[in-house]
C-alpha cells in the first residue's frame, strides 16, 4: 500500500474529559473518606469512559492511489471510499458547526467522522447517494491530493 497521505488525530477534549471524570469519582476513595457514589458504578462509569476514549479518541485518515480511509481507535469503526467511486466535482472543504460535536456524528451533510471541532473533507460517491465526511485540519492537502488522482 502506497500512502500519499496519512493523518493520526486525538481527540483530547474526549482524553482529558474522561481522565477528569475518572479522577473525580476516584478521589474519595483515594483519600479514605469513602465516595458518594457505589464501587460497582465508578467500575462501571470508569470502564465505560476508557471504552468510549479507546474507541473515539484517536482517528486515522488514509489516502492512496485505491482508496481513501478513515478508521476510529481500534478500526472497528471504518469509512473506505474508493477511488473509482468518486465524484470529483463535489470534493469541499466544510466549516463543522460546533454544535454537530466530535466522534461518529450524523448531521444533515452525512455520516461525519471527527475528533475536534473546525474544517472537514466532504466528497461524493457517483452514486449521490453516500458521502466520506471527515474532519481534518489539512483539508486542502487532502482535496489536492486526491484531484491529482482524478
Amino acid at each position: 500500500m502506497n500512502k500519499l497521505y496519512h493523518e493520526v488525530q486525538y481527540s483530547k477534549l474526549l482524553i482529558i474529559l474522561s481522565g477528569v471524570i475518572i479522577a473525580s469519582l476516584m478521589l474519595p476513595i483515594f483519600l479514605e473518606e469513602g465516595g458518594k457514589f457505589p464501587m460497582e458504578i465508578i467500575i462501571i462509569t470508569g470502564i465505560a469512559l476508557l471504552a468510549i476514549t479507546v474507541i473515539f479518541g484517536k482517528l486515522e485518515i488514509t489516502l492512496t492511489k485505491e482508496s481513501i480511509k478513515a478508521n476510529f481507535g481500534l478500526r472497528f469503526i471504518k469509512q473506505e471510499m474508493k477511488i473509482e467511486e468518486m465524484d470529483f466535482s463535489s470534493i469541499e472543504n466544510v466549516s463543522v458547526p460546533w454544535i454537530y460535536g466530535v466522534g461518529l456524528r450524523l448531521t444533515p451533510q452525512g455520516t461525519l467522522y471527527n475528533t475536534k471541532f473546525g474544517s472537514a473533507i466532504k466528497i461524493k460517491f457517483k452514486d449521490g447517494k453516500k458521502t466520506f465526511f471527515v474532519g481534518s485540519e489539512n483539508t486542502d492537502e487532502i482535496k489536492r491530493k486526491i484531484q491529482g488522482l482524478s
